[in-house]
């Protein structure tokens, strides 16, 4: 199925025409088999954060967000901080732990400039490194966790300078 996301402005002005928006995209589900929009989860915006959980009542990490957006689509991901103390020193081997989850044939690597919906976000502390984790939506925003403020949905044309790598889910 091929479909046009048509994404529209409002006239500013009276007498200003309605005008086509640059997240204007065309998508394909089989080259992209999750369809996320803000829709399937504004329900969590405004949840606080809180390192390392995945259980929305206590608040959610960047992780634990990640693992729920891609619950709601079917898709289920190992929990990393599962038996691991939840302190900042702990985040590397975490996000090393990770790792695993997307080396593997479930998961390919794509260009994070070229994001598309479900795609996993993830950005770095130490050069290279990925230290936090968000999911790109239609429409192109991404939707992450963030210490001071909590789940957050924001256009990903002003974070994408800072990610460092992008999973997309293989195509079954």
């Amino acid at each position: 199925v091929i479909r046009l996301v048509l994404w529209l402005s409002r006239p500013r002005q009276p007498g200003e025409l309605w005008r086509v928006h640059p997240h204007t995209h065309w998508t394909c589900d089989h080259d992209y088999p999750m369809n996320i929009s803000i829709a399937d989860v504004k329900d969590l915006i405004g949840t606080p954060w809180r390192l390392g959980s995945a259980n929305r009542s206590d608040g959610l990490g960047c992780w634990g967000l990640v693992r729920e957006v891609l619950r709601r689509s079917g898709v289920s991901v190992p929990d990393p901080w599962d038996g691991v103390e939840r302190t900042e020193a702990r985040v590397e081997s975490v996000f090393a732990a990770l790792s695993e989850e997307f080396e593997s044939a479930r998961w390919i690597q794509a260009d994070p400039r070229d994001a598309s919906p479900g795609d996993v976000i993830l950005f770095g502390g130490a050069p290279g490194e990925p230290s936090h984790a968000g999911v790109f939506l239609a429409g192109g925003v991404l939707i992450h966790s963030v210490r001071s403020i909590g789940v957050v949905a924001v256009p990903y044309s002003r974070v994408v300078g800072r990610a460092i790598r992008a999973y997309r889910r293989a195509a079954a």
